[in-house]
């Protein structure tokens, strides 16, 4: 997996998620089957430039924003969202050459962190105040 590929398959996958799309809505618009956008997004195909120039139709976007290229790539940071899974998160700190979508992406994995700590510490004192509760007999 080259950086470059895995740059753009990190933007195809967050482009298609921030316009709420399906791997399967992207592959019923276009002339590409949802395998082959699975393909794509998980690095195992690079994509054609026929499929970017259909997928950069389907999300209304210029190819150059799609592919990454120019000053649209400092806004790539506005692609991460919360619901990327911990992997996906972790692929674009390391692959990312965007270090807005690093510190996007950092910024979510923090938040995260920081919302199972404070649910470990509330649970804890749940525990605590149950053991309390028991020891004395209420």
């Amino acid at each position: 997996m080259t950086l470059i590929k895995s740059n753009i398959a990190l933007r195809l996958k967050g482009i298609r998620k921030s316009q709420k799309l399906s791997q399967a809505e992207v592959a019923d618009r276009t002339s590409f089957s949802r395998s082959t956008v699975a393909n794509i997004e998980n690095c195992t195909q690079r994509p054609s430039v026929e499929f970017l120039i259909e997928f950069a139709g389907i999300v209304n976007m210029s190819l150059d924003h799609v592919i990454g290229n120019g000053e649209e790539q400092k806004n790539s940071s506005n692609m991460i969202g919360s619901d990327l899974s911990f992997d996906e998160l972790l692929a674009i700190i390391q692959y990312s050459e965007s270090i807005e979508a690093v510190r996007a992406a950092a910024k979510v994995l923090a938040t995260r962190y920081q919302d199972a700590d404070r649910a470990y510490k509330k649970l804890n004192r749940q525990v605590k105040n149950f053991m309390t509760s028991v020891k004395s007999g209420k």
